[in-house]
């Protein structure tokens, strides 16, 4: 059946074992960054400037290059990209377990057909 042998559907079961772990552990420290990313979000704000301590355009400029460019960049980062970045782990961890799923069903129906001919 499917021209493999029940070991080396073991081995790779094995693999795909050792895959979904990765992917769980990758999976846990993304969750964890984007936790640390929203935690922190407001410190692309600070320090606040005051009038005494920078006035003019360059602090106009300066608080419109924070606001407009890094924070949002930021919000970016954490909005788009590490969700995006989740989302495909959580996809191939689905995957993984998916596969992982048929490779258990396909040792079953070889060790079931292995019966039946010694029976």
């Amino acid at each position: 059946m499917f021209g493999e042998s029940l070991s080396g559907l073991y081995e790779k079961i094995h693999k795909k074992e050792q895959e979904l772990l990765d992917l769980k552990t990758a999976g846990a420290k993304l969750l964890s960054l984007y936790e640390d990313f929203s935690s922190n979000e407001s410190l692309c704000m600070e320090p606040s400037l005051s009038a005494n301590t920078f006035q003019g355009m360059n602090a106009n400029g300066f608080e419109r290059h924070r606001e407009y460019e890094i924070f949002q960049a930021y919000r970016e980062l954490k909005d788009e990209q590490l969700v995006q970045g989740i989302s495909m782990v959580e996809y191939y961890i689905n995957k993984t377990e998916d596969e992982i799923e048929e490779l258990k069903n396909q040792i079953a129906a070889l060790e079931a057909e292995e019966k039946a001919k010694n029976d």
